[in-house]
């Protein structure tokens, strides 16, 4: 990727945040069921909530580099039920304060 972090879309913003949760728990890609062009895959996150799933950019795949790509195994949540399982996530965990 060769934009400056203050040229970043928010779609590419939220694509470096799901990156990060691909690392924190299993994971994987796996053909967007619904595809568009430039957007052919989804990258599924399973977290200790629940399955969590987004469309990413096929110029944004360079951020999941070393995920699988295996058979989609969407649980056929929505998205206000993936919003319910990351606040569920930030309740879960202790958070220490920084000073």
């Amino acid at each position: 990727m060769s934009k400056s972090v203050k040229e970043l879309s928010p779609y590419q913003q939220r694509d470096i945040l799901v990156a990060v949760f691909a690392r924190l728990w299993p994971s994987h890609l796996a053909p967007a069921q619904d595809s568009e062009e430039g957007w052919r895959y989804v990258v599924c996150v399973h977290s200790p909530k629940g399955q969590m799933a987004w469309h990413v950019a096929d110029d944004e795949l360079a951020f999941f580099r070393g995920l699988d790509i295996k058979p989609s195994d969407w649980d056929g949540h929505t998205s206000a039920q993936k919003t319910d399982r990351l606040i569920k996530l930030i309740a879960s965990m202790d958070h220490p304060r920084h000073e």
